[in-house]
């Protein structure tokens, strides 16, 4: 089950994996790159083994504590084929082109002073 509202997908074991910005501070620190860059290539390409561990364990360790990254890397062939689905469906839709919310102040052309 995922919910993109709060970045969550549900593992059919029982386990939480959250993807927000803690995660990818947690995936940062473990690995030395910029979060950012898992969502560069759509298909995972650009992630080796190591990193999908990091990012898989920052992922679960929200709900699962008590989780080791050793723990984490036996679990990963539970978890590979579903991990690139997880990933890209914890993270919200794009809104549509016409429905994007502007922040901060708008302001109004002034009037002509004649």
């Amino acid at each position: 089950m995922t919910n993109k509202h709060i970045g969550e997908t549900k593992f059919s074991n029982g386990m939480i994996f959250k993807l927000d910005f803690n995660t990818l501070v947690e995936f940062e620190e473990l690995t030395g790159r910029n979060g950012a860059e898992i969502f560069d290539d759509p298909t995972g390409a650009n992630l080796g083994l190591k990193d999908m561990r990091a990012l898989c364990y920052a992922g679960l360790k929200k709900h699962q504590p008590e989780l080791t990254i050793e723990e984490c890397g036996e679990l990963m062939p539970f978890f590979f084929e579903r991990f690139n689905d997880a990933v890209h469906n914890s993270l919200p839709e794009a809104p549509a082109e016409g429905n994007v919310q502007k922040v901060g102040k708008t302001t109004r052309p002034r009037k002509p002073r004649y």
